[in-house]
Parts: structure tokens; sequence; C-alpha cells
């Protein structure tokens, strides 16, 4: 850790949270979320996970992935508009073709996996 403190982050309270919600240890939940339980620790400690690691808890969790992005700052709030172009989006994706979706889906998966680059250096 170079020097930099880290902070209480919303996705590490949301964390805790399910933690006692479910009274369970960090290596007991890690091990349902198959994850590692360092991995569970540094989120609690106030690092943001990447993106494979939020859909494992999400998928955990049962909660939308766009929560938990939201929690680690990924993603802005939601707000009403945004609401409707993400409903938009949804409509104008599924009369593509599979194919498209995959380039889609591929294309904004590499432009996350180079933000979450940038962001940690």
């Amino acid at each position: 850790m170079s020097g930099m403190e880290l902070q209480m982050t919303d996705l590490a309270k949301y964390l805790a949270g399910k933690l006692d919600e479910r009274n369970l240890s960090v290596r007991a939940f890690a091990m349902y979320a198959k994850l590692s339980h360092t991995t569970i620790r540094e989120i609690l400690d106030g690092r943001i996970p990447d993106h494979k690691t939020l859909n494992k808890l999400a998928s955990y969790l049962g909660e939308p992935i766009e929560t938990l992005y939201r929690l680690a700052t990924i993603l802005p709030p939601d707000t009403g508009k945004r609401a409707e172009v993400i409903r938009l989006i949804e409509l104008l994706f599924e009369k593509l073709p599979a194919s498209d979706q995959q380039e889609i889906v591929d294309i904004v998966r590499m432009k996350v996996e180079r933000r979450e680059k940038e962001q940690t250096g």
C-alpha cells in the first residue's frame, strides 16, 4: 500500500452489513461467494475490486451488478434520466443479432478493464 490511507467505501459498508446480516465470518462469506478471504478483506479495507470480483459478489448476493458498481463508484448514482437511457439501450440491444450483442459486450468490457487499469495506476 503506497502510503495512501484507504477509507470505508460505500461498498465496504454494504459488504460489512451483509456479513453481519448473514452472521458470516470473512472466510465463510468468501467461500460462499467463491472468492478469497484476502479479496473480501481488501474490499472491507476500502479497495475497489475488479469487475470479475464485483460480478461474483453480485451473483452470490443476488444483487444487480449495477448496484455494486454504484457502491464502488464505478457507475454514478442512478437518476431518472439515466434509467430512461438504460431502458432505451436495452430496447435497441435486443433488436441486434446475438453476434452484434456479443461484440458490444466485449467492447464495453474492454473499456471497463482499461478504466480499472488507469485507476489502479
